[in-house]
């Protein structure tokens, strides 16, 4: 249950993108700036999708799952 233990890091990612932004944006190239940015609200999306995952397997009675068995009931 990683994603669920950990699931108060999905407001946090898109914060820390906003934070850097705030206080490095004018000093980092802007082409690091909006990766770091975007990565982090493609990470905090993922893992918020990944915590779906996990929560529906363990509503469903299927107990935990690991990464890769996420992955596959995710991609089919």
């Amino acid at each position: 249950m990683f994603f669920l233990d950990h699931i108060w890091l999905i407001p946090l990612l898109p914060a820390f993108g906003a934070a850097v932004m705030f206080f490095f944006g004018r000093r980092l190239q802007k082409a690091t700036v909006d990766a770091v940015c975007v990565g982090a609200i493609v990470i905090a999306f993922l893992f918020a999708c990944f915590t779906v995952v996990e929560y529906t397997h363990l509503a469903h009675g299927t107990g935990q799952t690991t990464l890769r068995e996420n992955c596959l009931y995710v991609a089919g």
